[in-house]
């Protein structure tokens, strides 16, 4: 038993040692790590995003795609100093077919589109994170369209509906960056969304042999939304 207890104990100082040098291993090579500062140019995916722009079936017989749980899928920044200035887009959407018994056809599509412009103030923690913040300029464009055609008793019953939103605004965030490469990074950022949006809609109905109803509304709103940090971004300095 005594045997057993002092190989364990053997067994759980090498590991302990092993471990220790590791560590040890691990610190002086972060303490060497250096950024490519020379690299002045940078693109930044949002692969977050880019899994959720894909093509799947869906129960109504279509397929869908969705996007911008942030902005921008696609950045390109140019370092000055701790700053840098950065532009990008984010798109998505989606589109929806149903037919059922040749007597009832659904459709709805979707599209948004963003882009936007900014600066960002990097704060350096060690050799491989940054703290930054900063602040964009955000545009953006959403359509929708509805249409439903059904046919009772040989009448035709339908109704389609279509709207436009276009919005301007600021969006003040904060984040962390991890340097995995001297030339590569990963990101992650909680934002507040300050956006005024236009929107106009349309919709036509007409049931039977009733004249068709047109109606058209406008409307002007400001909305505030927020983004967690839960979005990865790839980043690649060239």
């Amino acid at each position: 038993m005594k045997k057993i207890v002092l190989i364990a104990l053997a067994l759980l100082s090498i590991q302990c040692t092993f471990a220790q040098k590791k560590n040890k291993k691990q610190k002086i090579k972060d303490q060497h790590f250096q950024v490519d500062t020379s690299k002045l140019n940078e693109l930044e995916l949002d692969v977050t995003n880019l899994l959720k722009v894909a093509v799947v079936s869906s129960g109504y017989e279509g397929y869908y795609f969705s996007s911008i749980s942030s902005p921008y899928l696609l950045t390109y920044r140019r370092y000055i100093g701790n700053f840098d200035i950065h532009t990008g887009f984010g798109i998505g959407g989606s589109k929806i077919s149903n037919v059922r018994n040749d007597t009832i056809t659904r459709d709805s599509k979707n599209f948004d589109f963003s882009y936007g412009i900014g600066f960002a103030h990097y704060t350096n923690i060690s050799n491989r994170f940054n703290l930054f913040y900063g602040s964009d300029v955000l545009f953006n464009l959403e359509t929708s369209t509805y249409e439903n055609v059904s046919y009772y008793s040989d009448e035709k019953y339908y109704d389609y509906r279509k709207s436009k939103t276009l919005g301007g605004g600021v969006r003040p965030f904060v984040g962390v960056q991890f340097y995995v490469h001297p030339k590569i990074s990963l990101s992650t950022e909680a934002a507040l969304s300050l956006m005024f949006d236009k929107s106009k809609s349309e919709s036509k109905q007409q049931s039977g042999t009733d004249p068709e109803e047109i109606s058209t509304t406008t409307s002007n709103e400001f909305n505030i939304g927020y983004t967690i940090p839960l979005n990865i971004k790839l980043r690649v300095r060239f």
